[in-house]
């Protein structure tokens, strides 16, 4: 008799303590901003890139019509970004160093170096804690695994430069598919899992949406170029940013 008692008072004291465990998992879970923090700083570097890249006259001719990548994997139907110019020059010409993000191989997160058109020199791509090493920038920041996707391209109709970074569902148009990056990377967050993350971080609703096949539903308007709106699949996450 008493046994019995002991073993049910037992099984309720693990039942309430389960249950405490997974409401405070799914407080925790609801707070984090990891991936976020790791798309933001993405995006950063992104926009750092674009500042340089925008001063090329090719872009201007070639690549600002239709956007082009940042990323250095991405779909083969958009270019990359062409070299940013070196302006201290007396005739603008391409950088020697590739524009692209995170050059990484399997043994390093190496980024890649370019033309800073403010400082006129070679510069490092600004992903977090970066540094040169006296012969490659090398940084922190798991560049191999969480390179996400980043567009560059002009708004035809305000001649307004944007950028846009996005992850993409792995089963275009499903809401509660898992996200993959640039780098292949299928990430354990759905769209409404990272939205939930840049909510926590507080960042501006106007900033961020998710891809309907024609526009960023919910963020600053811009007039996306038709080889933008066939590449970016309907239902990624993005964050955009104009005017830099």
């Amino acid at each position: 008799m008493y046994l019995v008692v002991f073993v049910t008072l037992v099984i309720a004291v693990l039942g309430t303590y389960t249950q405490v465990l997974a409401v405070e998992a799914a407080r925790i879970a609801s707070q984090q901003t990891s991936t976020a923090q790791a798309m933001l700083a993405w995006h950063t570097a992104s926009i750092s890139m674009a500042t340089s890249v925008i001063q090329d006259s090719n872009y201007v001719t070639s690549y600002a019509s239709a956007g082009c990548s940042l990323s250095i994997d991405h779909t083969t139907t958009i270019a990359t970004c062409p070299p940013p110019v070196h302006v201290g020059l007396p005739t603008q010409t391409n950088g020697t160093v590739t524009n692209s993000l995170a050059g990484v191989t399997t043994s390093s997160f190496n980024t890649n170096m370019y033309f800073n058109h403010i400082t006129n020199v070679r510069d490092c791509v600004h992903l977090p804690n970066t540094r040169f090493n006296g012969s490659a920038c090398i940084t922190t920041f798991d560049a191999k695994h969480y390179e996400f996707y980043s567009l560059l391209f002009r708004d035809s109709s305000t001649g307004v430069d944007y950028v846009v970074t996005y992850a993409a569902p792995a089963t275009a148009g499903s809401a509660g598919s898992s996200l993959v990056l640039a780098s292949g990377t299928q990430i354990s967050l759905t769209g409404s899992d990272l939205f939930t993350q840049l909510r926590n971080m507080h960042v501006s609703s106007l900033s961020y949406g998710t891809f309907d096949g024609t526009k960023i539903s919910g963020a600053a308007y811009a007039h996306y170029p038709a080889g933008i709106s066939s590449i970016i699949p309907t239902g990624a996450v993005a964050v955009i940013t104009g005017g830099f």
